[in-house]
Parts: structure tokens; C-alpha cells; sequence
């Protein structure tokens, strides 16, 4: 081999050695590069995991008021029936305004449809007028009338036990409107009260009490 041949052949080898080297210096510098991007990620996870951990340590006492308030308030609006554990089926005839005022607070969508179930059964065989001292007793229907008018208590006012009542009635099959039927049975019961707490009851009275509880 010429001594042209093998510087050739030297300078060759030497630029794929510089090549090799340069390669090796690149993929050095790349894995560090790399290296600290990961470690920077690394670092900032680390950071962001301390902050929510501290803005979690700094939120429990406000999420441990809030889910007693929120106990408190379930426990408050708890009904009759689990409070005493008293079955719904006893709560009724319905006896005072107290009595009504707390069964239309403990009436919810839950448990709607089951105390609409229980006062439809109530009202069976023959319906509202015929059937409403099942729900209302005597004492609270004398008290009371459909719009609170002539000083006494109106039973719309007691909103939740008042659409559950129409509702059962529209399921009995009356004649004419619920609301209707609900306010001859009001009367009904009323003149039946009337007639025990006054015998004998003379007709001017009784044309009186019609002209004023109704």
C-alpha cells in the first residue's frame, strides 16, 4: 500500500472516529437534557402534591362543618315516623295543628307517594266525605276549613299534606274536584259534630253554623 493510500485510509478512520464522537457527545447531551426536563417534572409534581395537601389540610375543618351542617339539617327535617319510629299508618287521624304541622314538614318526594297510599286507604270504602275522620279528627276539622276563612286555620296552608290529600281523593273517584269534595266533607263532618255536641239542634242553629263554618 502507497504512503498515499494509507494516510488516506488514516484520515478516514480519524473522521469516523470525530463523527462517532460527536454522535456520542449529542446523545450525551440529549440524555442529560432529558434528564433534567424529567427531574424538573419531578420537582414540580412534588411541589403541587405539598400545595394540595396543604389547601387540604387548611379545607378540613370547613368540610368537617360542613357535613355536620348538613347532618344537622337531615336530622332536623327527619319525619314523625323516624324520629319515633312510629309506622305512618298511626299518625293518623290527624289530631291538631301541632300534629299536621309536623307530618307536613316530614313529607317529602321520598316519601310522598307512600303517605298518598296510606290516606287513599284511608279514605276506602266511600271516599272523602264519608271517610275523612279516618285522616282528620274531629277536633282538627273544627278548627279548620279549606281557605282559613271566618278565624279559622286554613288547611292549604299545611302545603305538603294538603296536595297529598287531594291526591288521594282524585284516586278515590269522587264527584266533582277534589278540593270540592274535600269542602262537603269538611261540612259533613262538621254537621255531624255539631249535631252531637248540641242535641237537639234546632234548625235557625244549624243554618247559622252552615252560614259560618263553610
Amino acid at each position: 500500500m502507497s504512503d498515499r493510500a494509507a494516510k488516506r485510509r488514516f484520515q478516514a478512520t480519524n473522521d469516523r472516529q470525530c463523527n462517532c464522537d460527536c454522535d456520542c457527545a449529542k446523545a450525551a447531551k440529549n440524555l442529560e437534557d432529558r434528564f433534567k426536563i424529567l427531574t424538573d417534572l419531578v420537582v414540580n409534581i412534588s411541589n403541587k402534591i405539598d400545595s394540595v395537601q396543604e389547601q387540604n389540610n387548611e379545607m378540613q375543618p370547613q368540610i368537617s362543618a360542613l357535613l355536620q351542617a348538613v347532618v344537622e339539617e337531615k336530622e332536623s327535617k327527619m319525619t314523625l315516623q323516624q324520629r319515633d319510629d312510629i309506622p305512618v299508618f298511626t299518625m293518623f287521624p290527624i289530631k291538631s295543628a301541632e300534629d299536621m304541622t309536623k307530618i307536613d314538614m316530614g313529607i317529602n318526594s321520598q316519601n310522598k307517594n307512600q303517605y298518598t297510599s296510606i290516606i287513599t286507604c284511608l279514605l276506602q270504602p266511600d271516599g272523602v266525605e264519608k271517610q275523612l275522620r279516618n285522616v282528620l279528627s274531629d277536633d282538627f276539622v273544627m278548627e279548620h276549613n279549606v281557605d282559613g276563612l271566618q278565624g279559622k286555620l286554613s288547611i292549604k296552608s299545611y302545603k305538603n299534606i294538603y296536595d297529598v290529600l287531594i291526591e288521594a281523593i282524585d284516586a278515590t273517584c269522587g264527584t266533582g274536584s277534589s278540593e270540592d269534595q274535600l269542602r262537603r266533607a269538611l261540612q259533613r263532618q262538621k254537621k255531624r259534630v255539631f249535631r252531637r255536641r248540641s242535641h237537639p239542634v234546632k234548625t235557625e242553629t244549624t243554618e247559622t253554623f252552615e252560614s259560618v263554618y263553610f
